[in-house]
């Protein structure tokens, strides 16, 4: 059964087999029916209106570490869904575009980075899937997207009330 898992290169097997997996969850998520709240109830959109801070971790490929972005990003609610942009600052702004689904919380991230930044300018782009707390006080969970030379990346990314 798991054969097919076996004939991938094995240095990478371990992320392909992680990136397989996001992208099966979201699709998942994308039915033409409306499925029962995920992972149970939680607090509607309105709720979660408001000041965040959003840090997620990245690897640079240029730098070769791994290094974490910060951004304190306001978040309003528009019927189920939560869209919001961080405020600007000197690495550049994170918008998010989120639906809240019981305390599965998942959507799209863009990236735009400072033009006399280490980034000049570039603007990047993914999805976002996080667990919200019963709290409605963090929500915790993993991004997905493609870096500049095109690889997808992942990492973590968490959202605490400010």
């Amino acid at each position: 059964m798991d054969h097919w898992a076996q004939r991938l290169p094995r240095p990478e097997r371990r992320a392909l087999l992680l990136k397989l997996s996001a992208a099966t969850a979201v699709a998942a998520g994308r039915s033409s029916t409306t499925p029962t709240a995920a992972m149970g109830s939680g607090p509607k959109a309105p709720e979660l209106a408001g000041l965040w801070l959003s840090r997620y971790r990245y690897f640079s490929t240029g730098r070769d570490e791994e290094l974490e972005g910060a951004h304190r990003v306001r978040l309003h609610a528009e019927g189920d869904r939560l869209r919001g942009r961080s405020e600007p600052d000197d690495t550049g702004t994170v918008e998010l575009d989120l639906r809240a689904d019981g305390l599965l919380v998942t959507g799209s991230w863009t990236e735009r980075t400072a033009t006399d930044g280490y980034y000049r300018g570039a603007v990047y782009h993914g999805i976002l899937q996080l667990v919200l707390d019963p709290t409605g006080r963090t929500m915790t969970g993993r991004w997905l997207g493609p870096d500049k030379a095109f690889a997808i990346g992942t990492g973590s990314w968490e959202l605490t009330r400010a």
